[in-house]
């Protein structure tokens, strides 16, 4: 609803903070949950010489919150709950990511931005309490593969759970009761942020070298091209023939680590996929 702005502000702006200088977090310098970053584009935008985002005004404030992520998630168009829920993960991991949330808990297409179907794929559900749990329930398990999980991981998790409680509250048409601020959760939640996905080169490298033998070494190539021309060498020299097979067997044993390890990174790539809510895995190699 367009009157619940003011209020649902409030809200998200007690897990917000004031002002932070925290070099462990992503979003960098920040006021009231506006980052430097942000300050400087909306400054920019109106002409305006760049400030020092702790001179943020509360007006520039209220502004900036209204149109960086209120209105880029269409929450005026949102039932009660799923704004909050919505509009306080906008502020905290951006608006295309809460977008992509609500869109995966209606089942529609998570291209990262709201537009009519998707609010009426909201409308349309029968249980406006499951919309708000799967969006919490994705954000959590997307905070925990950010590398910066074991220091505000707690603080997050608090700030969630309160959201949770309070937009199922707000849903439920009930009067909503606040917690204490909640400490340690203002810090950037980003999906672009989180811990990258095995290397592939690894695989690769051990793939490489156990062909390089298996097709180099003597045995394999008379194996390969059944010659007689290393036979006579081989058994007048048996040394010779341990060295070969004993290359041999390291080349086996190589490009079969390679492969099972290739067959590993790609799961849990896929894994990383899924939990960051990214479509193609491929991005995030």
């Amino acid at each position: 609803m367009k009157e619940n702005f003011n209020r649902l502000l409030k809200l998200v702006l007690v897990h917000e903070g004031g002002k932070v200088d925290d070099p462990r977090d992503p979003g960098g310098r920040t006021n009231q949950g506006v980052t430097q970053r942000t300050f400087d584009a909306y400054l920019s935008v109106r002409h305006q010489q760049h400030r020092d985002v702790f001179t943020l005004t509360d007006a520039e404030r209220d502004e900036i919150y209204q149109i960086q992520y209120w209105n880029k998630t269409q929450s005026t168009s949102l039932p009660d709950g799923v704004d909050y829920v919505v509009f306080d993960a906008a502020v905290h991991s951006g608006p295309a990511q809460a977008a992509k949330w609500l869109q995966r808990a209606v089942g529609s297409n998570p291209d990262g931005v709201i537009g009519e179907r998707t609010v009426a794929a909201v409308y349309a559900s029968r249980n406006i309490a499951d919309i708000i749990n799967s969006v919490c329930d994705q954000r959590l398990t997307m905070m925990k593969r950010l590398p910066t999980w074991k220091t505000y991981g707690k603080g997050w998790t608090r700030r969630v759970e309160e959201v949770r409680r309070l937009a199922l509250e707000l849903a439920g048409g009930r009067e909503i009761t606040p917690s204490s601020r909640v400490e340690e959760a203002h810090s950037k939640a980003a999906s672009k942020d989180a811990v990258p996905s095995p290397a592939r080169a690894p695989g690769d490298i051990a793939i490489g070298v156990g062909t390089t033998l298996l097709t180099a070494s003597p045995l394999g190539l008379a194996i390969a091209e059944a010659t007689d021309t290393l036979r006579p060498l081989v058994s007048a020299l048996p040394s010779v023939g341990y060295i070969v097979t004993g290359l041999t067997l390291v080349g086996v044993a190589a490009a079969a680590a390679g492969s099972l390890y290739r067959v590993w990174a790609a799961r849990r790539t896929r894994e990383i996929a899924s939990d960051l809510g990214v479509e193609n895995p491929e991005v995030i190699v």
